[in-house]
């Protein structure tokens, strides 16, 4: 799940990161750029917030009861105490 999250996320720049985009450097002169991200590292804990699952649920047969704000502010308030 979180690697699909991220997927998503990043889903509006993949196209600059495949082909070249002419841009202006500070130096005048037009270049073309492959953008790139760098990799992410994240603990379990970590990667449930960004995730936004809770904690030892299973994404599939969770039941969605909550509003995903408020959802996400346990999370934040479980993990980072």
């Amino acid at each position: 799940m979180f690697h699909c999250s991220l997927a998503k996320i990043f889903e509006s720049v993949k196209p600059n990161m495949t082909t070249p985009d002419i841009v202006r450097c500070p130096d005048g002169h037009y270049r073309r750029v492959i953008y790139g991200l760098g990799p992410y590292i994240a603990d379990y804990p970590e990667q449930v917030v960004l995730s936004g699952v809770v904690q030892g649920w299973c994404p599939k047969y969770a039941p969605f009861k909550f509003n995903f704000i408020v959802l996400l502010c346990l999370i934040l308030l479980k993990v980072f105490g």
